[in-house]
Order: structure tokens, then C-alpha cells, then sequence
């Protein structure tokens, strides 16, 4: 069997349309685990907490995470603050992938103090935004760094921030491109679009899907002609260091007498809503 062939098969969640078909190789699939077990130095010593849901994109990439590395996954089957907070203790946690809602669960139940969390290395936030309150509450009162990841089924993990940047600088980003993989913003028509400008969030890299199964007109509407994945996400880029800002989705801006304006409300895409299509969001 050739590492090339596709050997999983998933569907997007359907929030923008009827779910689509994703197809991944070997070969799509292990650059994401090899590259975030790289950046967030992930070794056998590792003890992972996974509750996200292992059918699903990031659940199981979760699980190919500790199998690749050797390492350990303590599995939840449903979250709940006490008994995540109970296992981070009892197991000694060192990293958790996990959405914000979760974090603010744990940082809002009353006995959080009455745990011992010290072992926490890496908490990874992705699935929505993250509001900045809790970012630096989370910051404030729990151990190990907040990490903002983003991506989604058909690209793997496409930006997250780094243990070196300084927190005041990235908070509320989704930070920058991975190593292995590129990031262009570009307009309507496909151009790339100048720095600091809003466009639509798009992918190239060995972690981005083969395509759309049976599915013509999605892959011609996903894909430029030179093989850049549209995220339909749209996004700036707000530094020199390349650190990325979501504003929105491309779906849900309307254009009108020359003005964008979010479905969401606002005039202004810059001001539309965050929540963005990371692992286990709009289509894992």
C-alpha cells in the first residue's frame, strides 16, 4: 500500500453547507503529528489528557500524537472541570488539547485552588477564539503555556503561537504559520493581499487534504489553480513576526455598495466575530 493512498475518510460538521468528504493519506496526515510534536517538544515522558473526541479530527490526531512519540493519553470520555481537574492531578498532566469553553469551566469551578496542577507543561486552545480575559486569567492562575492553535480537517494545524513569544504581543492571535507549512491572505479573485489587509486565510503544505470525495465543484471552489487550499476563513497578518488575526468568514461577509459587512452585524469584517474553524470547530 502506497503512503499516498488515502486511508481516511471524514466529513465536515456542515455549518457553511452540506458536510463534504475529506480525503487524507498516510502522507497528509503524520506531518501534522511530526510537526507539533516537534514545536511543543512532546517525548515519551509525556502525559496527555484527551477528552476531545477521538473519532473526530483533533481527538485523533491527539491519539497519533502519543502513539508516534511513545508517550501516555489518559482518556476522558466526557468532560466535566471536576473530573479533568481530578485526572491532571491523580495522572500528573503535562498537555492537554482542548477548546476555551473547557478552560473556563476548570478556571470557574469553585475548587480549582484545591487541586494540584503543577504538572501542566502545554494547555492548547483552539476549536474558537479565545476571549483575551481568558487567556490572561488562564495565564494568571494556572501553570504550563497557553498555546492558540489553529486549523481544521483539510489542513492539520496550520498556525499556532510559540513558547518564546512574549504573551502581551500574541495573545488573541492564532500566532504564526508552522515550519512545514505556508500561509497566504489573498482577496476574492486569488490575489495576495498586503500585510495588515483582510483576506481569506489560505494553506499549502504536505498536511493539507487530497481533495473532496466525488466532489467536483467543492474542490474547484477550495482549490487556486496553483494548489492553494481557501480556508474560507478571513484573516491579517498584524506584525512583522507574521502573527495572524481572524476577522471572520468569507461566507459570512455580504458586499454592498462597495462596503463588506458581517453577516454577524458590523460594517466591517475587521470587526466581525472570531470564532474561527480550528481542529474539532466548523469541520472536524
Amino acid at each position: 500500500m502506497s503512503t499516498d493512498e488515502i486511508y481516511r475518510m471524514a466529513f465536515t460538521s456542515g455549518t457553511t453547507g452540506n458536510p463534504k468528504c475529506v480525503l487524507h493519506s498516510f502522507n497528509t496526515t503524520l506531518p501534522a503529528v511530526h510537526q507539533i510534536n516537534t514545536d511543543m517538544g512532546v517525548t515519551e515522558l509525556e502525559v496527555q489528557l484527551v477528552y476531545l473526541p477521538v473519532c473526530l479530527n483533533w481527538g485523533y490526531l491527539c491519539l497519533l500524537q502519543a502513539v508516534v512519540s511513545g508517550s501516555r493519553a489518559v482518556l476522558l470520555e466526557r468532560f466535566s472541570a471536576k473530573d479533568a481537574l481530578e485526572l491532571i492531578q491523580r495522572e500528573r498532566v503535562t498537555y492537554i488539547a482542548t477548546a476555551p469553553a473547557s478552560i473556563v469551566a476548570m478556571l470557574n469551578g469553585p475548587g480549582l485552588a484545591n487541586y494540584d496542577v503543577s504538572s501542566l507543561r502545554v494547555v492548547i486552545t483552539g476549536g474558537a477564539s479565545a476571549a483575551i480575559e481568558t487567556i490572561r486569567d488562564y495565564q494568571a492562575r494556572m501553570p504550563g503555556h497557553l498555546i492558540e492553535l489553529y486549523g481544521m480537517l483539510e489542513t492539520g494545524f496550520h498556525t499556532y503561537t510559540r513558547f518564546s513569544d512574549d504573551p502581551a504581543k500574541v495573545n488573541g492571535t492564532i500566532g504564526r504559520v508552522v515550519s512545514s507549512m505556508e500561509l497566504k491572505i489573498l482577496d476574492e479573485p486569488g490575489r495576495e493581499v498586503a500585510s495588515g489587509e483582510v483576506g481569506e486565510i489560505a494553506a499549502l503544505g504536505p498536511s493539507v487534504h487530497l481533495g473532496y470525495h466525488a466532489n467536483a465543484a467543492a474542490n474547484a471552489e477550495a482549490f487556486t489553480a496553483d494548489g492553494w487550499f481557501r480556508t474560507g476563513d478571513l484573516g491579517r497578518v498584524v506584525d512583522a513576526a507574521g502573527n495572524v488575526e481572524i476577522v471572520g468568514r468569507r461566507k459570512e461577509i455580504i458586499n454592498r455598495g462597495g462596503r463588506s459587512f458581517s453577516a454577524r452585524g458590523g460594517g466591517d469584517p475587521l470587526h466581525a466575530s472570531q470564532d474561527h474553524a480550528c481542529c474539532d470547530g466548523r469541520c472536524c
